[in-house]
């Protein structure tokens, strides 16, 4: 079991959220950390985005060079009005 201590104020202001998602407060915080938990999980190491950018850079000398045209706001929705 955790325990924090929260001012009054930043209690109401947190009871408040978790009835705007339709929670208790112990559920919302709960939900709140599993999800921090879980966001923690999927960042990356130094070393793993390192070897993601060297394998996107591989075979860069090969992607053709667009002209400037090619990034107007015309040429992304030519076929819409």
């Amino acid at each position: 079991m955790i325990q924090i201590e929260l001012t009054p104020e930043i209690e109401a202001r947190f009871a408040d959220a978790a009835r705007a998602h339709g929670l208790q407060p112990d559920a919302y915080a709960s939900h709140l950390i599993a999800s921090a938990a879980l966001t923690a999980e999927k960042h990356l190491s130094h070393e793993e985005v390192e070897r993601f950018l060297t394998e996107m850079s591989r075979h860069s000398d090969r992607i053709p060079a667009l002209s400037d045209s090619a990034y107007t706001r015309e040429s992304f929705y030519q076929d819409h009005d």
